[in-house]
């Protein structure tokens, strides 16, 4: 199963890293947007299964921005991305208070292709379930 996928990030080499990532893992459907605006309308248009949302993008706060794509995409997985670190207070709150909004994990930058492919892995057989019930 391909899922449709959004990345929300800034970073230009990131979003390359991460659709070549998947693009050579067979998901073909990955969409681009380099600010949480944009990613919030592209979202609403290509109704993505899986977003990854860059928690440094600051425009709006991300839990906010994690409320308004849940009213539309309530099945939307969210995944987070940070290059902050684990034993961070920051880091742990905004991993806490992520999940509580409706994420459904969290990935560190910089991430490898194997975090990547299993996380998707994951969030396919999710989705796969789902539409068999």
């Amino acid at each position: 199963m391909s899922l449709r996928t959004l990345v929300i990030d800034g970073g230009e080499l990131c979003c390359s890293q991460l659709m070549e990532v998947l693009h050579l893992n067979g998901y073909v459907s990955v969409f681009v947007a380099h600010n949480v605006s944009d990613g919030v309308r592209m979202a609403k248009r290509h109704r993505p299964d899986v977003i990854f949302l860059d928690s440094a993008m600051l425009e709006i706060s991300e839990l906010a921005v994690i409320v308004e794509i849940k009213k539309t995409l309530p099945a939307v997985a969210i995944l987070m991305m940070s290059r902050i670190y684990a034993n961070d207070r920051r880091t742990n709150n905004l991993l806490t208070n992520s999940v509580k909004y409706g994420a459904h994990g969290f990935i560190f930058k910089p991430f490898n292709d194997h975090s990547i492919i299993g996380v998707m892995a994951k969030i396919s057989a999710r989705f796969s379930m789902a539409r068999a019930a």
